[in-house]
C-alpha cells in the first residue's frame, strides 16, 4: 500500500506529535508499505531517523499518486480534503488543537469534511467530543516502543525519599506544569521525608528551579528512562491531550511507581489509567494529588500491585507500534 502522511503547513519538529508521525511512518515501512511524508519545509525532527521519503511541496496538486493520504494536524486538513491524487483520505486527530483555532471552528471543519475524509483519533476524550457533535470517528492508537524483554529496574528502595516527576511545558498552560511545582513545595513543607523532583521537557534550555530538583531538557531515550525508573509518583496534570505519551511510557517501568492523573475529558490517559487499578485518578486539583501521595506512600504492596497492573495494561492492551500500525492498515482497507 502506498501511504502519504500530510504535514504541509504543519511540519515536523522535536515534539511528541511529530515523533508519533515519524515512528508510525517508519513502522509502516518495516511492515512492507511504501510511505512518504509531504511537507512545505525541511524536516526539523532530529530525535529519530526518518526512513520514509520526505517530499517538500509548494502545492497539494503536486502530491504523488497514493492509496492513502493522512492529515496529521489541523493545518493539514484543507490540503488533505482537496487532494486529487489519493484514493482514500484520512485525518488523524492526535490533539485537540485549540491553540490553533477555536473548538467551534474545528468542529465545523470536521463536520463538513467527514463527507470525504475518514476521521480517526488517538484519544477517547476527543472521540467523545466528536460523537457529541454527531461527527463519526474511529479510534486509532499509535502504540509504544515496547521492548521484547521486561525492563530491569535499578531503582533503590529508600523509605526516606519520595521522588515525584512529570513533564515540564510552560508554553501550553493546559499542561498545568505548576501542579508539579505546587505539589513538590507542599510536600517539602509538610513531611519530614526528603522530597525530590525529577522533570524533563522539550522546550529549549531550562534549569532546575528548586533545591532537590533535577531537570533535563531534550533528554536522550537512555536518560529519560533513567528518570522514569527513579520516580515514585508521576504527575499527569495535562488537560488537552489525545493519547498522553509520557505517563504511558512511565508505566513500562514496573518498579512500584504509579501515575496520578486528573479527572478531565482530555487528560489523554483514558485508555490506560484506571483509578485504583493501574494508578490513581484525582479531581483536577493539585492539593488532592499531593494529599494522596502522603496517604499512599507507605502502602508499598498496593503501589507495587498498581505498578504491575499498569505495566501489563500497556504491554498487553495498548501494545507496540507494530501491533497498532497493523490495525491502522486494516482500518484503512476496510473504510
Amino acid at each position: 500500500m502506498k501511504i502519504i502522511f500530510n504535514s504541509m503547513n504543519c511540519g515536523l519538529g522535536n515534539n511528541g506529535g511529530s515523533q508519533t508521525i515519524v515512528k508510525s511512518a517508519n513502522t509502516l515501512i518495516d511492515l512492507g508499505h511504501d510511505v512518504s511524508i509531504i511537507d512545505t519545509i525541511a524536516n526539523k525532527h532530529s530525535w529519530n531517523k526518518l526512513k520514509a521519503n520526505h517530499i517538500i511541496l509548494k502545492n497539494i496538486n503536486n502530491c504523488p499518486l497514493c492509496d492513502i493520504i493522512i492529515g496529521t494536524g489541523i493545518k493539514t486538513f484543507h490540503t488533505t480534503s482537496v487532494c486529487k491524487t489519493a484514493k482514500k483520505k484520512f485525518h488523524w486527530i492526535r490533539g485537540w488543537e485549540t491553540w490553533q483555532m477555536s473548538e467551534k471552528k474545528m468542529l465545523e471543519m470536521f463536520d463538513q469534511g467527514q463527507k470525504n475524509i475518514h476521521l480517526v483519533t488517538n484519544g477517547a476524550g476527543i472521540e467523545k467530543i466528536l460523537k457529541k457533535n454527531n461527527i463519526k470517528s474511529n479510534i486509532q492508537l499509535a502504540g509504544l516502543d515496547i521492548s521484547r524483554s521486561k525492563y530491569i529496574s535499578n531503582k533503590e528502595i529508600n523509605n526516606k525519599l519520595i521522588v515525584i516527576g512529570g513533564l515540564v511545558n510552560t508554553k501550553h498552560q493546559t499542561k498545568q506544569t505548576e501542579y508539579l511545582y505546587n505539589i513538590f513545595q507542599y510536600l517539602s513543607r509538610i513531611t519530614d521525608q526528603r522530597i525530590q523532583l525529577l522533570t524533563f521537557g522539550a522546550e529549549g534550555v531550562r534549569k532546575a528551579i528548586f533545591n532537590n530538583h533535577i531537570h533535563l531538557s531534550h533528554p536522550s531515550v537512555e536518560m529519560k528512562n533513567k528518570i522514569y525508573d527513579q520516580i515514585d509518583f508521576w504527575i499527569s496534570s495535562s488537560i488537552n491531550e489525545g493519547f498522553h505519551i509520557p505517563p504511558a511510557e512511565f508505566m513500562l517501568f514496573d518498579n512500584g511507581g504509579v501515575v496520578i492523573g486528573v479527572d478531565h475529558p482530555l487528560n489523554g490517559t483514558k485508555h490506560y489509567l484506571k483509578n485504583n487499578i493501574t494508578g490513581y485518578v484525582c479531581e483536577n486539583n493539585w492539593k488532592q494529588m499531593a494529599d494522596l501521595i502522603i496517604e499512599k506512600i507507605n502502602i508499598k504492596d498496593e503501589l507495587c500491585k498498581l505498578s504491575n497492573n499498569a505495566y501489563h495494561k500497556i504491554t498487553d492492551d495498548i501494545g507496540s507500534r507494530k501491533k497498532n500500525m497493523k490495525k491502522f492498515v486494516k482500518l484503512m482497507e476496510q473504510l
